[in-house]
């Protein structure tokens, strides 16, 4: 009996060094591959965005506390602000949510563990590791969130419910629209048979109730500090209405529903596992009403993106539909484990997947995105497109010199990732900015306005900077279409 222990404790151990060093392994992949880009010039403006609001609610001057929880997601900023090198946090987060997928493979869903390692190898995922982990977050959520819920279904254990309602919950400082996915899980919920109507509402209850708490915390955050409580939400799709597609599918259903359909269509392959082992299950009678609502989860939730007005065309929107393909996998469709299923279907399935991910690549080398076309290109050793580079310029233009510093961090907001003391920086936030802006001659030591940018507050109050003058001030130079001016508090006429 000794020895019977010893042995399961050695392997124990074992399996738990294995599992460090390959955390260490893949953290370490994506940390590269995150400081290559980085250090090249070239990142996603999201995360970029979050360094920045992690940087003003840190160290700014008032700290700019509304960037956590009042307006914006809080977790990413929150993750900012706690680790700020940002392929860091992309090798950390990466590595973390891909070995917990492998983790859970090995233990639960042996028969298609392969396909898990696949995702290595997976444009959608490998783009989100190196380049937005908010998103693969997010993502993460929505798949252990469900697959809790399904284990309570299997088990009857109270923990895979309290734990799966919780990562739901969190999901909506994630993403606000999060919330109408809420009603997605609720509905499955209803539609589970042989439950009563009594245990029902009370798994909702429990299920639903920390993304209640969070959304209800949210609303009262923001009627307190904005007098809104609906504040959040409209601030944030601001930041996504700026393609005419989705400002017509925000107001118009059948709009909508023509973009959720061109959406589908144009990552036709990446969807294709999902869509062929949905007929496999549907054909074998393996989906009940329920399982059916939360295997529509991918689906629900590209359309939801869209109808919100919180959607932006990335090939990497279609990771959950593989993801969800490997979780009702694991759970309804195991070869060994019934004898119903056509192992056929299983090897179609299986090759589909394949297949997805021997595509991908070439898909996003003629994405509309530029990101993701620019990250192919780089990995094929191809010139990219360095978007970071003017503004890491621009900062090294204000690290140069002394003194207060005012400009619009709308257009100019990676600058403030750069500039070493964010304190000299007189930024919209601020309660003087707009008092310094109308008369920055004998406010502040140096002006900068972007030429031709609409949404630049320097260049609306003063257009002739666009010829290299502003009352008062001096041109002292220019990188690109950014003009900087040293003005009189800064110098003597």
């Amino acid at each position: 009996m000794k020895a019977d222990n010893s042995t399961s404790l050695s392997l124990s151990r074992k399996s738990i060094l294995f599992e460090v060093f390959l955390f260490l392994l893949v953290g370490s992949f994506f940390c590269a591959l995150s400081f290559y880009f980085y250090s090249n010039d070239f990142f996603h403006f999201r995360v970029v965005s979050y360094i920045e609001k992690a940087r003003l609610a840190i160290d700014g001057v008032p700290p700019r506390l509304e960037n956590i929880g009042f307006v914006y997601p809080p977790i990413p900023v929150l993750i900012c602000a706690i680790f700020p090198l940002v392929w860091f946090v992309q090798g950390f987060v990466s590595s973390l949510v891909f070995n917990s997928w492998l983790h859970l493979a090995r233990r639960d869903h042996s028969d298609y563990s392969f396909l898990y390692i696949l995702l290595l190898a997976y444009f959608p995922f490998l783009y989100l590791a190196v380049f937005r982990f908010d998103m693969l977050l997010l993502f993460f959520l929505l798949f252990f969130s469900t697959y809790f819920l399904m284990k309570y279904w299997q088990t009857d254990l109270s923990l895979y419910l309290f734990i799966g309602g919780f990562l739901l919950g969190l999901s909506f400082f994630l993403n606000f629209s999060m919330v109408y996915m809420a009603l997605v899980y609720g509905l499955a919920i209803l539609l589970k048979r042989g439950v009563s109507s009594k245990e029902k509402i009370g798994v909702l209850i429990v299920y639903l109730a920390p993304m209640l708490f969070f959304v209800l915390f949210t609303f009262f955050v923001n009627y307190i500090f904005r007098g809104d409580p609906f504040y959040f939400m409209k601030k944030y799709t601001l930041f996504y209405l700026q393609d005419p597609l989705v400002v017509r599918a925000k107001s118009s259903m059948l709009d909508a529903i023509v973009l959720f359909l061109d959406t589908l269509k144009s990552g036709l392959f990446l969807v294709l596992p999902y869509f062929i082992l949905l007929l496999a299950l549907v054909r074998a009678s393996l989906l009940s009403l329920s399982s059916f609502v939360l295997y529509m989860v991918p689906l629900l939730f590209l359309f939801l993106q869209i109808k919100c007005g919180m959607f932006f065309y990335s090939l990497s929107n279609f990771l959950p539909f593989l993801l969800f393909v490997l979780l009702f996998l694991g759970f309804l469709y195991n070869v060994r484990s019934s004898g119903r299923i056509n192992s056929i279907w299983a090897k179609i399935v299986v090759s589909s997947v394949v297949v997805s991910v021997l595509v991908a690549p070439g898909m996003y080398l003629s994405s509309i995105d530029k990101n993701e076309n620019n990250f192919v290109r780089a990995l094929f050793g191809e010139s990219f497109e360095q978007n970071l580079a003017l503004f890491r310029n621009v900062a090294d233009v204000i690290n140069g010199i002394d003194g207060l510093v005012l400009f619009d961090d709308e257009p100019l907001f990676p600058v403030v990732l750069f500039v070493s003391d964010i304190k000299r920086l007189v930024l919209p936030y601020q309660y003087e900015y707009y008092n310094f802006l109308m008369d920055p001659r004998s406010k502040v030591d140096y002006i900068i306005g972007v030429i031709d940018s609409p949404n630049d507050d320097v260049y609306r109050a003063f257009p002739e900077i666009k010829n290299h003058h502003l009352d008062g001030c001096k041109y002292y130079r220019r990188v690109e279409n950014v003009v900087i001016f040293k003005c009189n508090n800064g110098f003597t006429l």
